[in-house]
């Protein structure tokens, strides 16, 4: 599935935040939350004059099956850079979505799974020290808001990590 480019994108942007401010002057106006954090992307959307209409950077800079450490920080430091190119080192960042499945590994005859699934996730224990981990990091390096992706899981699949991601069953 192909993404819109990122000057079609301003153009929804720029429209939301403008009915936005004249419906309420003082609301704050969070981009669209990004999968993963697309350096190159943003970088577009900051040279397309885009920095003028959202007040909050907002990005889901999923790791799985890694650690936040090493990867977490390096990213929010690498968006806090560019953000700072454009003039917008003082905005906050949200990570609106966040986190790591307990899904089961994809038995290799089951077609029934999405292709991301395959690996698998990660067990319960590990799963809530990555998530207190990825949270202590956040807020180290300045991150406003912090959601994880799901409070409780859907569980309707066990092969699937969008039916893991819960915090709690």
């Amino acid at each position: 599935k192909e993404k819109p480019a990122a000057d079609a994108y301003l153009v929804v942007l720029r429209k939301a935040f403008e009915i936005i401010r004249s419906v309420a002057p003082d609301a704050k106006v969070v981009i669209g939350g990004f999968a993963g954090v697309p350096y190159g992307y943003i970088e577009g959307l900051y040279r397309a004059g885009g920095g003028r209409y959202f007040d909050v950077m907002n990005v889901h800079p999923y790791s799985i099956p890694l650690c936040p450490e090493g990867r977490l920080d390096v990213q929010l430091d690498k968006l806090r850079a560019l953000m700072a190119k454009y003039g917008d080192a003082e905005k906050p960042i949200w990570l609106s979505e966040i986190g790591w499945p307990t899904c089961e590994r994809k038995p290799a005859d089951n077609p029934k799974t999405l292709a991301w699934d395959e690996q698998g996730g990660v067990d319960e224990r590990v799963q809530a020290e990555f998530t207190v981990r990825a949270v202590a990091i956040s807020l180290a390096k300045g991150v406003r808001r912090v959601f994880p992706y799901q409070f409780r899981s859907a569980e309707d699949n066990r092969y699937s990590r969008n039916s893991g991601f819960g915090l709690v069953h």
